[in-house]
């Protein structure tokens, strides 16, 4: 079992800083108290008529006594109330509906109520009215306790005066989704690559121009002297996380339109003014970080376990572009800021590869090897798998002289005998071999079979000048 991984570093010369390039390749109702609405059919069906008409013939009692309220019938007693044939039973309401002595009522076929007779006035005729108590026991029809609950209408007409993103009340206990665009308030502010607000930036330098709030428009960028305004160029906006953000790369042909450095600002298209960014005219690159936080080279998974591929990327003047490669496919790409991915690989050794550029030219390039284990029904299967790593140098990094520190010791392999994972390591004194070349004067350095640390961490001296580049492969026995 072998595994290849690339290192290309460039021009070396003594005294110097120079390039190194490092490429790394892998083999990877309400109670109404007072019945009213509808009256019940009477138990003494024959007596009804004859009640009616003793309570037509005015008493004392009759005159002054006044039933509850009810809704929808006339308050003066007796006609039509209840009226009692006995105390407290025999109820008649009216015509049409009966009550049945023991409270339950029934409504004409509607529905049922539960009513309790009170305050029962005995009149001269030996009859009585009497206050009634009525609570709905469920009804299918209007409500038999009272007037029927108001038919609520939902509206729509507050959604115009609400905002996108808001809700108002439909009036029925309901919300209704606003459809009113509406302006939030904006800032303009100058920030640099990395998104953090500035007010100073070198000659060199990429900046952003920012009005929150915002999805489009154009920026125009001025420089305020002493008795003029100078226009210094017009940039366009593009439309991200919510805001109008608009670049530019301070040239020299930007600053020669000028006679001073210390009050750019830029205009929108709505006439909002940023504040001032003063400009250095000599210029200071600040460096390009980028960093594969995960996974790291030698790091393993099972065979279709998801992994994240995590990307830190950091450039405060410059715009950063990168790609993520898996296996030599693209998978993502990437600005400042970085990338987090979610992947899965067959079973095998396979290889990550980020590479970034930025506006100045700078190239940054990271690789990472990993192994992906075989497993079936929740067992490994037998077999070897190789991570070939280089620590240090990082891949295309600068190196002053043409003495190089090599450090490949995070280099792993993994065996599976029996279902069981064996996880090698140099420094733990497992036996590796290591066959190593350097171009371009093509320098041979191998180990075979051996557990010294000079195989993959010594010092090696290039005798060539310019690009030069180291590759590594591993096996085991």
């Amino acid at each position: 079992m072998s595994f290849f991984t690339q290192t290309k570093f460039g021009k070396i010369n003594k005294g110097c800083l120079h390039k190194i390039l490092m490429i790394e390749k892998s083999s990877v109702e309400s109670s109404y108290g007072k019945y009213g609405v509808k009256f019940l059919f009477a138990l003494f069906t024959v007596s009804l008529f004859s009640l009616v008409l003793l309570f037509s013939i005015p008493s004392v009692s009759a005159k002054t006594y006044s039933c509850s309220p009810n809704w929808g019938i006339d308050n003066s007693c007796p006609a039509p109330w209840y009226y009692c044939s006995g105390p407290d039973s025999g109820c008649i309401v009216g015509s049409g509906c009966t009550d049945n002595p023991g409270g339950a009522l029934e409504y004409c076929g509607d529905a049922s109520a539960t009513v309790t007779k009170t305050n029962c006035l005995k009149m001269e005729s030996g009859t009585c009215c009497c206050d009634i108590t009525c609570s709905n026991i469920g009804y299918i029809g209007p409500s038999q306790c009272g007037p029927p609950a108001p038919v609520c209408t939902p509206s729509s007409a507050c959604a115009a005066n609400t905002c996108v993103g808001q809700t108002c009340s439909n009036g029925c206990g309901g919300k209704v989704a606003g459809t009113k665009v509406c302006q939030l308030p904006s800032e303009a502010y100058w920030a640099n690559m990395n998104g953090k607000e500035i007010t100073h930036a070198d000659f060199g330098d990429t900046v952003e121009l920012v009005m929150t709030n915002r999805n489009s428009g154009s920026f125009s960028i001025k420089e305020n002297d002493t008795n003029t305004i100078d226009k210094i160029r017009n940039v366009s906006g593009i439309s991200h996380n919510k805001n109008n953000i608009g670049m530019w790369t301070i040239s020299q042909e930007d600053l020669d339109k000028t006679s001073d450095f210390g009050q750019f600002y830029f205009t929108t298209n709505e006439d909002a003014n940023s504040d001032y960014l003063t400009v250095s005219p000599t210029g200071d690159d600040d460096p390009m970080n980028i960093t594969l936080l995960s996974p790291a080279c030698g790091s393993y998974f099972d065979n279709g376990e998801k992994f994240i591929i995590n990307v830190s990327a950091n450039d405060d003047d410059d715009l950063i572009d990168g790609t993520v490669s898996v296996n030599g496919n693209a998978i993502g790409t990437f600005h400042n800021g970085g990338i987090v991915l979610n992947d899965t690989l067959p079973f095998g050794n396979s290889q990550i590869i980020v590479e970034a550029n930025n506006t100045r030219g700078e190239r940054r390039r990271i690789s990472s090897n990993i192994m992906v284990l075989d497993k079936e029904n929740g067992e490994y299967i037998d077999g070897e798998y190789i991570a070939a790593c280089i620590k240090s140098p990082k891949d295309l990094s600068n190196i002053g002289g043409n003495v190089v520190d090599f450090d490949a010791s995070t280099t792993r392999a993994i065996k599976i005998v029996n279902g069981v994972i064996h996880v090698l390591s140099p420094d733990n004194g497992d036996t590796f071999s290591w066959y190593w070349k350097f171009m371009p004067d093509n320098i041979v350095r191998n180990f075979v079979d051996s557990t010294n640390p000079l195989a993959y961490r010594f010092t090696a001296e290039f005798p060539t000048p310019g690009d030069n580049s180291a590759l590594l492969m591993v096996t085991i026995n």
